[in-house]
């Protein structure tokens, strides 16, 4: 069953269960497995050793005995940068308490944080691009694939990613209602099948300040549009805008919705005329 919360105009917050897009953005990871080595070698604890740090060190540095290490996934990246290198395989016949399971092949983790910060400088870099650079600096050649799944990790590292911007959602709403009162959110979400966990649906948003200015000089003429959204969760953009005085276009209220159907159109064209307040004369124009 769905649930729609509203933020603003005299409805109240709610603190309820995080919310989460359809399907995680996140497929089977393809870290490293097993390796094995020989006895560890007993280094005195109150020697002091060089901390190897990631950001600066990789690709720059070679391993040292004793070297520190700020958690077992930049081992894992100084391990696999330093076997590629060398063009060599190391191996743990083993996992334990002090063993870590990888080996010296270039996954798609190791891959991003190589290269995140060329894709922080240029994020649009061709996939093509990305390829060969991976070629000519490690003399490895890496699927498309591979070279497709480390850039959206390193780009989901730079940006965030949407599966996070979900749990925000009702953050956003309150924030809304706090930094413009008087505007309307209204956010639905229906059960997941996982405990404590609620799946978007739709969202409609209209801030005061559109209706202030819808109310105070534009003419009663209204266009609504829609648009499909581009990215892992897809979903449908609806919109409605007006016209100044000037002829320039000004949005009445906006919302995102799971799909075009009758059903998110009454639910949206509902939502608009109670945000908007009664008018009898409106015109509504569309291309559908």
């Amino acid at each position: 069953m769905a649930t729609q919360l509203g933020y603003g105009e005299g409805v109240g917050w709610d603190e309820s269960d995080p919310i989460a897009p359809v399907s995680s953005l996140y497929g089977p990871n393809d870290e490293l497995i097993s390796l094995n080595g020989s006895d560890d070698e007993v280094l005195d604890s109150d020697s002091t050793y060089q901390e190897y740090i990631p950001s600066r060190d990789l690709g720059e540095n070679e391993l040292e005995i004793g070297m520190k290490f700020g958690s077992a996934e930049d081992f894992r990246l100084a391990l696999r940068e330093t076997a590629l290198r060398g063009k060599f395989d190391i191996k743990f016949t083993k996992n334990d308490g002090d063993k870590f399971h990888s080996n010296a092949q270039a996954s798609s983790s190791f891959i991003a944080n190589k290269y995140l910060e060329q894709l922080r400088l240029n994020p649009k870099m061709p996939f093509s691009t990305l390829k060969s650079t991976i070629a000519s600096d490690l003399d490895i050649d890496v699927s498309k694939h591979k070279v497709y799944r480390a850039k959206r990790k390193a780009l989901e590292m730079i940006e965030g990613n949407e599966e996070e911007q979900y749990e925000k959602m009702r953050d956003y709403c309150s924030l809304i209602s706090r930094i413009n009162p008087g505007s309307i959110v209204k956010l639905q979400t229906e059960p997941t099948g996982v405990e404590n966990k609620r799946r978007f649906m739709r969202v409609f948003i209209r801030y005061d300040v559109m209706k202030i200015g819808f109310k105070e000089g534009f003419r009663l003429l209204i266009g609504v549009d829609c648009c499909f959204l581009k990215g892992p969760y897809g979903g449908y953009l609806l919109s409605t805008v007006a016209n100044d005085g000037n002829g320039q276009m000004f949005t009445v209220a906006i919302a995102v919705v799971e799909s075009e159907t009758r059903d998110s159109w009454e639910w949206f064209m509902g939502e608009l005329m109670d945000a908007i307040g009664p008018y009898q004369d409106i015109t509504f124009i569309s291309d559908r």
